[in-house]
């Protein structure tokens, strides 16, 4: 069983700047993620929240102007809008994982979802007993200091 001196719970912006210091501290670093490494922000948050935001903002603008040298009628064409947002968000899994291994952090196995309640063999991850992280209910290794970044607040965890 490995062990490493942070496991770090979440894979967006804020986790990579911890793990980014920690190796340059010289600690062992893990990563795991239940969902695919980026974040919220990256994937399903801020930045193709932005993207969809100005189609609406440029339809706006188009309709306050009608009249004052804009015309003609302008619509939002959502399977368009959506594969451009998708053309952002798709590759930031694969290049988070990248940058977590060029910074010398392993990359725990995602947690698969619960089947249905009971179901023991999936999860999100969480901290097993004082102080070590699971995955699929099966302990992946002690930390010396587990963390869970949450955007830019760091909370130590119960049991650590």
């Amino acid at each position: 069983m490995d062990s490493y001196d942070l496991i770090v719970i979440g894979s967006g912006t804020a986790a990579q700047v911890a793990v980014a210091k920690v190796r340059a501290a010289g600690w062992s670093v893990a990563v795991i993620d239940h969902r695919p490494f980026g974040g919220t922000c990256a994937l399903r948050g801020c930045d193709p929240k932005k993207m969809l935001v100005s189609g609406e903002e440029a339809i706006d603008a188009a309709r306050r102007m009608a009249g004052h040298g804009v015309e003609g009628a302008v619509a939002i064409d959502w399977p368009a809008l959506m594969a451009f947002k998708r053309s952002f968000t798709d590759p930031i899994p694969a290049k988070q994982e990248h940058r977590y291994a060029e910074l010398g952090g392993r990359r725990l196995p995602r947690a698969r979802p619960l089947r249905r309640p009971g179901d023991d063999r999936g999860g999100r991850p969480r901290l097993a007993g004082p102080p070590r992280a699971d995955r699929h209910r099966r302990t992946s290794g002690p930390a010396r200091h587990p963390r869970r970044r949450a955007g830019q607040h760091q909370r130590r965890l119960s049991g650590a």
